[in-house]
């Protein structure tokens, strides 16, 4: 209905007519298109300012008040009839998606028209068909807003492609091109439907038809049923012929509509039945079915005809053996598309959260900066600064972005302003890159030094095993990854680094030496100079580094001596005692070891034979140690003559959840005291055990250390019986413990505790408080190291702007708010995940597992709904029908089955034809099709209700399908995905906007790039943005287009980003578009190229 015109009246206190109210409605979608190009998108952003839960809900009296701001001088009666018209369940509640969906709907169909007389029939393809009255429609609304001065040959601006598939198909071409390609894709219709029933006539009858004929004949006869079903009417001035009124001629026609793709708008339907005589079907099957005539036509309405029966050529591109179909309008958009696929999209990417921790670093990989309740870590190639917050609103992250893979060694200075960090040597998509330390600013976030074997002299291969500054941050001790593990130390003032001196620390295989720390003023006097360095490792690896600058020989080493006391197999952790010189070393054997001028002293068990002393720390408030490893426990230990007496136990495995244990007094007290194996009172000699306690349960156990327990030790001795209990922890029957990886302390009693799980424990210890703060995707939970706990599958939720979910190798399920950037909720899965999709009404999570497993969860409780094992190898994709009736699984086996949602995901059918395993599947937005790629690089697309392939070597389902989503790969919107010198290997997940303008891709180097929809111009020009260190496995848009999520796969880290205008790129010349920190931006070729190769029709 057009407003211009005068409104239908309307009388305050009185229930509106409807006439009112269908131009209220129009009144509503014409102020929505005044402000946004998207309807449907324009009406979510309005509706969603009134949903305060974030819900994605809207309560009746909700809808009222939105209408009544949104439309000033609007009544509430008013408003209230409109909610009433799209309150089709009658519960007063309204889904904010669905409701936008069903507005575009009506909008999109000609339902504001105004009603007028039909016109009369005119002679089919004689006449100039009269066009109906004009109405901005959405494409030219959009592109009045948008223009950019486009000709009149190039069929649509730039800018004003790409738009809904709906509207490219209904809106191109005058009405009497629409209607001739309307009768042509019924035709097609039909006679696929019909070629079926052909195959059951009998011989005798095909021997005089041909086939063609007989299927016509069939078509006529099932349309003419389908008529005479329904209620006809006849006219008394012309008996027998039999009208069907307008509505019933819609519904008839569109059961023959093509799957997945739009029907015919009400205004060109509505042309088509006043031409047949208002109705009269059996004059619409003649005009439908009427011979050509061989002559040639002249007149506007042959130049329709002859462009509405123009076939698009097919196109084929290098990335796949099948070929693929431009949309409708092809000839007259194909400039338009290309100039806008060969321009540097407006908008960019913003880094705004990750989600993750290296659990894997060479070194600690937690620190303290000079400004307080700020923490360092780093996570895949990206360095995170964490301000941790008392609320949501003061957490916050800022990143170094200086590197382009795994960053695996990280160090801060001594005063929190300087930190270094060590990037491993890789190839990435513009060749080998070799190794190097990058030293940078905390604050200003500025690169100072870059060390490396080319810029500095010194030994830098294959990657970095630790880092550490010296006490005044003058030098950096940086050790390499080659055969012998050299340690070099550089002198940071002079740029570029000079070298001190290097030496070869441990002779194997990597990674040898594992973590290096600074010994404090006390150990590095003991050995009469200013600067010592101390290093642990494997094969009981442990030397202290004296640098006496003054020296013939600045660098020299000093190699630890365990003595009579038997070493552990790999050194772990090292810590200090303060105003000591002794240093602490732990074993993988649980044991801690004590150590002066490089000989060990004595050695105690802290932790279970079986695990590994991981952290070693000290309180120099509270003059406390802290230790921590492999079986899950931090521990808190008291120091009396090298003695450590147990205080309390902080469990943090999944079972534990932070339960502290407190031992008992006795024990607090000395009264018990542990045996100190290998020490001989408090001499620190070497020597026979001489720790003899009160109570007598000590023995000999530690002279020569080879079982490395003892009858008292602190973790086992108890006093009494009932105390024991407390102190002796039952062994966990798990695949895997959680292992504690990083203990920081923030201030006395107070810490930050990181785990291989990927969690962040905040510990306060005075207020006896333990709170997982974080929680992350972390490392493997099995100890098959196939699998490394990675992250491979994100998903949007269908009706919530921030809300996503998240699946991996590490057996974890987990639901995350991107607003608030924290988890809502998580699952613990049984078998190791790869895939996840939400279904259409956000209550269920499909999960595909690596063994063939389909599991189906409640996304609230997480408990499990479905279970089945029908394919033998990993569910590689799937996806659920936008109706939410069937759920689509891809795996390794080459096929796709079918599962029916409302029989509680009873297997439905299977699909086969692939010849390699499926990559990636999308439903049509009717739910009857599916487009599916696979490993050999094929396009195929399944009718989902028969089970069948349907796609012949021409025909329209790709060109016109209006899909669901776009994901695949392959196909004609990601022709020109491929950079230059990449295989099509290199491209491993794609998602295409929901207003599908941008499209983004996550390839083999860890990058995500984003370009503009669609992407049909070779190696097309993007902004690429660097920070996962792995393939990125997977990537999507959130609801609202307004951030995207990606997946780095075995970096174990989400990247959260912040869709954003750039005002640098908008109208300016792209070679003039500047770049953000970790983003790269490929501009547009001089020439630009197409990605396909044409064959003619």
């Amino acid at each position: 209905m057009n407003t211009t015109g005068r409104p239908p009246a309307y009388k305050r206190g009185t229930i509106p007519s409807e006439e009112r109210i269908t131009w209220l409605e129009s009144l509503l979608m014409e102020k929505v298109l005044e402000r946004s190009a998207n309807l449907q998108l324009g009406l979510k952003k309005i509706f969603r300012r009134f949903d305060k839960q974030d819900s994605g809900m809207l309560e009746k009296s909700e809808l009222i008040r939105t209408l009544v701001a949104y439309l000033p001088g609007i009544s509430e009666e008013e408003t209230a009839g409109l909610a009433r018209r799209y309150d089709y369940s009658k519960s007063g509640t309204y889904e904010i998606g669905e409701l936008c969906a069903a507005m575009d709907r009506t909008y999109n169909s000609g339902g504001f028209e105004e009603e007028e007389a039909p016109p009369p029939p005119q002679a089919w393809g004689t006449e100039e068909i009269r066009p109906p009255p004009a109405r901005d429609t959405y494409r030219d609304s959009f592109t009045r807003r948008n223009a950019t001065g486009a000709n009149d040959d190039d069929g649509a601006s730039e800018s004003s492609f790409p738009q809904a598939a709906a509207i490219r198909a209904l809106d191109h071409g005058d009405q009497t091109e629409r209607l001739y390609r309307f009768q042509s894709k019924l035709r097609d219709r039909l006679y696929t439907i019909c070629s079926e029933k052909y195959l059951h006539i009998k011989g005798p009858k095909r021997l005089f038809k041909d086939k063609e004929t007989l299927i016509k004949e069939i078509a006529m006869s099932e349309v003419s049923k389908a008529f005479n079903r329904e209620k006809l009417t006849d006219n008394e001035d012309e008996p027998g012929v039999m009208r069907a009124d307008f509505e019933t001629f819609r519904r008839v026609l569109h059961k023959y509509r093509t799957p997945g793709q739009p029907f015919c708008t009400a205004g060109d339907l509505k042309e088509m039945w006043a031409l047949c005589d208002s109705g009269n079907y059996k004059l619409f099957l003649e005009v439908l079915y009427a011979p050509e005539s061989d002559e040639p036509q002249e007149g506007a309405s042959a130049r329709s005809r002859r462009r509405a029966q123009a076939e698009a050529p097919t196109l084929k591109y290098h990335a796949t053996s099948s070929m693929v179909m431009p949309p409708t309008g092809w000839d007259q958009d194909k400039r338009a598309m290309m100039r806008r696929s060969a321009s540097v999209p407006d908008q960019a990417l913003n880094l705004e959260w990750v989600y993750g921790y290296n659990t894997e670093a060479n070194g600690p990989n937690l620190y303290t900066t000079a400004e307080p309740g700020v923490v360092v870590f780093v996570v895949a190639a990206v360095v995170v600064i964490l301000t941790l917050g008392v609320d949501e609103q003061e957490k916050s992250q800022r990143f170094f972005l200086g590197h382009s893979d795994d960053i695996v060694a990280l160090a801060v200075d001594s005063s929190g302003t300087l930190a270094a960090t060590g990037q491993v040597a890789s190839i990435g998509d513009s060749g080998a890159m070799i190794p190097f330390v990058l030293v940078w600013d905390l604050e200003t976030l500025e690169t100072l030094r870059r060390i490396d074997s080319v810029v500095t002299s010194g030994t830098l291969l294959r990657s970095v095993a630790g880092l550490c500054f010296s006490s005044d941050s003058s030098m950096l001790v940086v050790i390499s990854v080659d055969d012998k593990h050299t340690l070099g130390v550089f002198d940071l003032v002079s740029d570029p680094p000079t070298l001190v001196g290097e030496e070869g620390a441990q002779n194997g295989a990597p990674t040898m030496v594992q973590v290096c720390s600074l010994a404090p003023p006390m150990v590095a006097a003991s050995f009469c100079v200013k600067q010592c360095w101390v290093t642990v490792g494997k094969s009981s690896h442990i030397k202290f580094w004296l640098l006496d600058p003054t020296a013939a020989e600045p660098l020299r080493s000093v190699k630890g001596k365990h003595g009579d006391i038997e070493p552990p197999k790999n050194i772990t952790s090292i810590g200090f005692v303060d105003g000591d010189d002794i240093t602490l070393t732990g074993g993988d054997n649980g044991a801690m070891y004590t150590w002066r001028l490089g000989e060990c002293t004595m050695w105690q068990q802290l932790h279970r034979p079986d695990s590994s002393i991981l952290v070693t720390t000290w309180d120099k408030v509270n003059s406390m140690l802290w230790t921590a490893g492999s079986d899950s426990d931090l521990k808190c230990w008291s120091v009396k003559d090298y003695e450590c007496t147990l205080i309390k136990t902080f469990d943090l495995s999944v079972e534990g959840a932070g339960r502290m244990t407190i031992a008992p007094t006795e024990v607090i007290a000395g009264d018990n005291q542990s045996v100190r194996s290998g020490a001989t009172g408090k001499s620190g000699r070497s020597g026979k055990s001489g720790a003899s306690g009160k109570s007598g349960k000590s023995g000999k156990s530690g002279a020569t250390g080879k079982s490395g327990k003892s009858k008292g030790t602190a973790r086992s001795s108890g006093g009494s019986g009932k105390n024991k209990a407390n102190l002796i922890r039952k062994q966990k029957e798990l695949e895997k413990g959680v292992w504690i990886k990083d203990v920081l302390i923030l201030e006395p009693g107070v810490m930050l505790v990181a785990t291989d799980a990927g969690s962040f424990w905040f510990i306060d210890d005075p207020a006896e408080r333990c709170e997982e703060i974080y929680f992350y995707h972390g490392g493997s939970p099995i100890a098959d190291e196939t699998y490394y706990g990675g992250v491979h599958g994100v998903a949007p939720h269908p009706s919530k702007n921030c809300v996503f979910a998240s699946a991996g190798e590490d057996k974890l399920l987990a639901v995350w708010d991107a607003s608030h950037r924290r988890r809502i909720s998580t699952g613990r899965l049984q078998e190791i995940a790869r895939c996840v999709a939400w279904s259409p009404d956000g209550n269920h999570l499909a999960v595909g597992f690596v063994g063939g497993f389909l599991g189906v969860y409640d996304s609230r409780s997480m408990l499990r709904v479905a279970w089945h094992h029908r394919a033998g190898e990993t569910i590689s994709v799937l996806k659920y029908s936008p109706n939410g009736r069937q759920l689509a699984t891809g795996s390794h086996e080459n096929h796709i089955d079918l599962y029916d949602v409302r029989q509680n995901y009873h297997f439905r059918k299977r699909l086969m034809g692939h010849s390699s395993y499926v990559m990636k599947l999308d439903w049509s937005e009717d739910s009857k099709l599916i487009v599916s790629n696979c490993g050999a690089y094929e396009i195929l697309y399944w009718d989902a209700i028969k089970g069948v392939c349907v796609r012949a070597s021409r025909d329209s389902t790709e060109s016109d399908t209006l899909w669901h989503t776009f994901t695949c790969v392959l196909g004609f919107p990601v022709m020109g995905i491929w950079e230059s010198g990449w295989d099509r290997t290199d491209v491993n997940t794609v998602s295409t906007s929901g207003d599908k303008r941008l499209v983004v891709l996550g390839d083999d180097f860890g990058d995500v790039h984003l370009m503009n929809n669609p992407c049909i111009i070779q190696h097309a020009p993007r902004r690429a943005y660097s920070g996962h260190s792995s393939h990125v496995a997977d990537i999507t848009f959130l609801l609202d287009d307004q951030r995207v999520i990606s997946a780095g796969g075995h970096d174990k880290a989400l990247f959260q980003f912040r869709v954003e205008h750039d005002p640098y790129s908008a109208g300016a010349a792209q070679s003039d578009v500047s770049t953000r920190p970790g983003e790269s931006v490929k501009p547009p070729p001089p020439n630009p190229k197409r990605a396909w190769k044409e064959f003619g029709v």
